[in-house]
């Protein structure tokens, strides 16, 4: 039963039964922040913050759905376009809170007074940061598997057709891929933020099955969620091979 149940929220979260989507049961998701977790429903969401001090910041906001608020935004492909922009504007949003949190923190002085002019990640900077992680993915996911299977194809002529050398560089992509998480983790921050993710999904899985949000109670679930966004760009990767090779 329960795997029809998470099988029924994917469907709805990815807008595949859209006139579900009225029902009584919440759609929470969310993602690892600085030293803390951004929680999302359709129409609010909210983010929780560890200073160094070990106090918990908390804020939150009410989220005003695209689709409601002007109606071509839900057309078909504009809609999915429009989420996952807005997706990404909401979680560069949750990182630069969090990394704001962690500085105010940190450029307190000895006595635990602020500085009267306090350094922030202004918009200019998180604009540049997002402009660097396009080029990066750019390069890393698009570049080098291409150069990659170019090269091997000088080497194994075999690869000269396009569903070989496709499923080649596809293969070459994903692997990038898994190997980015793997090095990323052996990062004691970065591992740190990790946990965070793996949190996250515990805790959504807890609230789905109706159980207290008590860490005794949310401990038993596992660190997976089927609506993780890292599947799913794990499942565009996998799919892609196979477009690709058409």
């Amino acid at each position: 039963m329960r795997f029809f149940q998470t099988l029924w929220r994917f469907l709805v979260s990815v807008q595949l039964l859209p006139a579900l989507e009225g029902g009584e049961e919440t759609l929470v998701g969310g993602q690892a922040v600085l030293e803390g977790v951004m929680m999302r429903t359709p129409h609010a969401w909210g983010i929780t913050c560890r200073k160094p001090s070990g106090e918990l910041m908390t804020h939150s906001e009410p989220l005003e759905r695209l689709s409601e608020k002007h109606k071509w935004m839900g057309w078909p492909v504009v809609r999915g376009v429009m989420t996952l922009g807005h997706a990404m504007t909401l979680g560069f949003r949750a990182l630069r809170f969090s990394a704001n949190v962690q500085l105010d923190e940190l450029q307190k002085d000895e006595a635990g007074k602020a500085p009267e002019k306090k350094f922030e990640i202004s918009g200019w900077i998180a604009t540049v940061n997002i402009l660097i992680s396009v080029g990066f993915f750019i390069f890393m996911y698009k570049y080098l598997p291409l150069v990659a299977t170019t090269e091997l194809k000088k080497q194994y002529p075999a690869l000269s057709g396009q569903i070989m050398f496709n499923l080649v560089d596809g293969l070459i992509r994903l692997a990038l891929f898994l190997v980015f998480i793997w090095a990323t983790s052996l990062l004691k921050d970065i591992r740190r933020v990790y946990q965070y993710h793996g949190a996250e999904h515990k805790t959504v899985f807890a609230f789905e099955n109706g159980d207290p949000l008590r860490t005794s109670a949310v401990q038993k679930y596992p660190t997976f969620h089927p609506r993780c966004g890292t599947s799913f760009l794990m499942t565009v990767m996998i799919i892609s091979i196979f477009v690709y090779m058409l």
